[in-house]
């Protein structure tokens, strides 16, 4: 099971609706997240890099320290692990 499985059946189990984030709290470039998609994928697809949208969000980074410390949740499944999860989920269920 992964971590936002996990985290969703620890948000979902209490009585108190709390709003937790769920992530690492490290900073992921997207250059990177498609590097690992494309490598999860075993497939050779080109970077298209285009201009920024106005408005689109530069940085994120997450903060999880909330249901960390209220709940003893911690991330324990690597970004490329996840990412490998995902796109065998994916598979799976569509046959690509």
């Amino acid at each position: 099971m992964g971590d936002v499985v996990k985290a969703g059946e620890i948000a979902l189990s209490g009585a108190d609706n709390k709003i937790y984030n769920i992530g690492t709290g490290i900073e992921t470039d997207v250059n990177v997240l498609f590097h690992k998609i494309k490598d999860a994928m075993g497939k050779d697809i080109p970077e298209v890099h285009g201009e920024a949208k106005a408005g689109e969000q530069l940085r994120s980074v997450l903060d999880a320290s909330l249901i960390q410390n209220e709940q003893g949740w911690k991330p324990s499944v690597s970004l490329s692990e996840g990412l490998k999860m995902t796109v065998e989920f994916f598979k799976q269920k569509f046959g690509k």
